[in-house]
């Protein structure tokens, strides 16, 4: 029986100092294009620093395709991200229903990102990785980073 690597890793030995985190379709083209300095989420890695992270695409794209280099992750006040919303191509609004009931979110800044040569469609991450698709993120495996580095050919 072959058994495919983890794309998520599962000690700290595996852990690569990449996350991949999911985003709706729609964000695509934002990332691509470079208009996203940055994105929200009520979890981000708590434990580790990681200096990359991998964007999956939802349905109906279901894809990688987008890398950027971390520049920071924090947990900031509701009002920080309110202020910062058109960088973060978000409306003030989503931010409020998103945020409803905390004083705070995690608030990860990324630089310019790199586009992949070859989207990593959900049926070739498969075919190479044991891969689900995180709700929010997962932190990559070395095995899984490589393999997405290498069929990704990122620009």
């Amino acid at each position: 029986m072959n058994t495919l690597p983890s794309a998520k890793a599962n000690s700290p030995a595996e852990a690569s100092d990449s996350i991949l985190v999911s985003f709706e379709a729609r964000w695509e083209e934002l990332f691509i294009s470079g208009q996203v300095s940055g994105f929200i989420r009520k979890r981000l890695p708590r434990t580790t620093s990681p200096k990359w992270i991998y964007a999956y695409f939802g349905t109906p794209l279901a894809r990688i395709s987008v890398k950027a280099q971390i520049k920071s992750i924090s947990e900031v006040p509701i009002g920080q991200v309110i202020a910062s919303a058109s960088d973060l191509c978000i409306s003030k609004e989503e931010i409020r229903e998103y945020c409803a009931g905390l004083s705070s979110i995690g608030l990860c800044l990324i630089a310019t990102p790199f586009v992949s040569n070859h989207k990593l469609g959900l049926e070739r991450m498969r075919s190479t990785l044991s891969f689900f698709p995180p709700q929010s993120f997962l932190i990559l495996s070395k095995d899984a980073k490589r393999i997405i580095e290498s069929i990704g050919q990122f620009r």
